[in-house]
């Protein structure tokens, strides 16, 4: 089945079901929620998805080739 015809009860997940694909925990995906650095998602209401297309895009953005912080999340110096 492809994204185009996929039900759209499918293309959106909850925070449970966008953890489990992501291998998080929920808790995981509501504290990124908060601080901003998770993937973006939709909120009608009370009501929280994530679509299955801005999942695998976040997760491909998080690619890294070492440990080291990228420059966008090293601190800024302060002048002393």
């Amino acid at each position: 089945m492809t994204k185009a015809n996929m039900p759209i009860e499918r293309q959106y997940l909850t925070t449970v079901e966008a953890a489990e694909l992501m291998h998080l925990s929920p808790r995981t995906l509501e504290k990124y929620r908060f601080r901003g650095t998770g993937p973006a998602y939709s909120k009608l209401g009370k009501v929280v998805r994530y679509s299955r297309a801005t999942l695998e895009a976040w997760f491909v953005e998080s690619t890294r080739r070492s440990t080291k912080p990228s420059k966008k999340e090293l601190p800024c110096p302060t002048s002393s």
